[in-house]
């Protein structure tokens, strides 16, 4: 079983804690978790893997021979790939700008989505936006059980539907499938 867990940067420090003890529980039972590596939520829920000695998927949206993104969590990235983890680096080309940067962020939303059997946002607010937004739309559309899980300890089943449209070329083959493409 494999849980992505996603959310905020700007998470409360209520939120932080229970992601990581949300990565720290699933790892101590054996559970893969997958993240995105970003500040906030990410980074709480693979340092609570890392905690509990367990097995993370991480995706960056940096290619193989760039920096890990943000660097502030290059130590993390390497503890969890010393316990058993996986580090995915899905681009070819080292990013040339932010935009182009940015623009791997959502794509690596989208292989999160993939990859995940459920996805567990952790967020307070029901209102999601940013690039939780862009994972809670792929995993809707990839029909992936998806929950929220607020820091007041509540479980919610039923989250909003979210509707994102890719406005370039995707980099990642696989991304083209499955964008929404108005008619013109």
């Amino acid at each position: 079983m494999i849980i992505a867990i996603v959310g905020s940067r700007a998470c409360s420090a209520e939120e932080q804690q229970v992601a990581e003890k949300l990565g720290l529980t699933l790892a101590r039972r054996g559970v893969v978790v997958l993240s995105g590596l970003a500040r906030g939520i990410d980074t709480a829920a693979l340092t609570g893997v890392a905690r509990g000695g367990g097995r993370a998927v991480v995706v960056l949206s940096t290619a193989s021979g760039e920096e890990v993104y943000p660097r502030s969590n290059r130590n993390l990235a390497r503890q969890l790939h010393l316990l058993g983890g996986v580090v995915v680096t899905p681009f070819a080309e080292p990013s040339r700008d932010t935009y182009v940067l940015r623009r791997r962020l959502i794509e690596r939303n989208f292989l999160m989505a993939l990859y995940c059997d459920v996805g567990i946002v952790v967020q307070d607010d029901p209102c999601i936006t940013g690039g939780t937004a862009w994972m809670v739309a792929f995993c809707q559309q990839l029909q992936r059980p998806l929950l929220r899980l607020s820091s007041f300890g509540g479980l919610h089943l039923a989250l909003p539907s979210v509707e994102r449209r890719i406005w370039w070329e995707p980099e990642l083959p696989e991304l083209s499938r499955h964008i929404f493409r108005p008619m013109v």
